[in-house]
């Protein structure tokens, strides 16, 4: 496939992103989902598709870090959790002193946009296969070190802070830490990933091509059908952003463009392809809507549950599928060998 990255400018990317087969069905989707079709994905269909695209891209990554080394993924994974505690951090402490939101609730969105958005991932990954441009085999190793400690770090802060001004006892601010970490660890998409890294790592590239190679076959087609869901699941949710402060809105916009960014230059740092630094970017770029939504319901249960779930998939997800990868993708052209 031709690399759209020397002779393009970014309108031309953009559109080619926005006419691959993937975008197209998640935009399929949500029409359907602003015209009321009675179409509905069922809920067990999209499990075991997420399922397969998390086991996938985590197979490809373990195979990446057995070609070279765990010693070269290390400094990912540093960069990686420093990444998702700077954004839980900053987003923390704006949403809460410029946006205004208490404590439990500036804590939840904190997790959330600091957490990775496991679709936004594979999304980044199609991105690059339709333009051409190849990316380190090992990025998604990355995932279950930024998503951890960013739920962990928001956490954290979100019940020193309760803790602080002594408003409630109904958090139990004084739990473990230890629990709050076990319950991020243990969560199902963490451990799949993991895990899946794991096996990847363990069975090597020709065992994977022999042993499993309908993972790589299938893996578009099942993404397509995940994002006609996914659509159609994001427009169902267009109509809670009515009682979203407006303010908060705009937060859910400018977020991603601004962790993504970061993401961007911390691949630059330490060494990656532009391809690379463009997956990065889709990881502090995303907000989650699996493993944050479950973790903060449960660490935080006065905080709005539908506030960070809305804004990630209502318009945290779209900015990023219209502009934002092509965005991080231009923006590591020009940085990668600056630094």
């Amino acid at each position: 496939m031709e690399n759209l990255g020397g002779g393009y400018d970014i309108g031309q990317v953009i559109v080619t992103n926005l006419l691959s087969a993937p975008i197209l069905f998640f935009l399929l989707g949500f029409l359907m989902g602003v015209l009321k079709s009675d179409f509905k994905e069922p809920e067990a269909m999209g499990t075991a598709m997420s399922i397969f695209l998390l086991v996938s891209i985590g197979l490809k990554a373990g195979i990446g870090v057995n070609l070279v080394g765990v010693k070269t993924v290390a400094l990912l994974a540093v960069s990686s959790a420093l990444i998702g505690s700077v954004i839980a951090i900053y987003s923390y402490f704006l949403l809460l002193k410029v946006f205004r939101l208490d404590h439990a609730n500036a804590g939840s969105m904190a997790g959330h946009y600091g957490a990775v958005s496991s679709a936004t991932l594979v999304l980044s990954m199609s991105f690059l296969e339709v333009i051409g441009v190849p990316f380190e085999a090992y990025m998604a190793a990355a995932y279950p070190f930024m998503d951890v400690i960013a739920i962990v770090t928001a956490i954290v802060l979100a019940r020193l802070g309760m803790n602080a001004t002594a408003k409630s006892t109904e958090e139990n601010v004084n739990a473990s830490i230890v629990s709050i970490i076990q319950g991020a660890i243990t969560s199902r998409v963490v451990l799949l990933m993991v895990g899946s890294v794991v096996v990847g790592f363990l069975i090597g590239k020709e065992r994977l091509a022999t042993e499993m190679a309908f993972f790589d076959t299938m893996f578009r087609g099942v993404l397509t059908l995940f994002l006609l869901g996914m659509g159609n699941v994001a427009a169902s949710r267009l109509h809670e952003l009515r009682h979203v402060n407006k303010y908060i809105i705009l937060f859910a916009m400018i977020a991603p463009l601004i962790n993504g960014s970061l993401g961007v230059v911390a691949g630059s740092l330490i060494g990656l392809s532009p391809g690379g630094c463009t997956v990065l970017a889709a990881m502090a770029a995303g907000a989650s809507y699996v493993t944050a939504p479950v973790e903060m319901r449960a660490a935080l249960p006065s905080a709005n549950p539908s506030l960070g779930l809305v804004t990630a998939l209502g318009i945290t997800f779209p900015v990023n599928v219209a502009i934002g990868l092509p965005l991080y993708y231009r923006l590591a052209e020009t940085l990668v060998g600056v630094f």
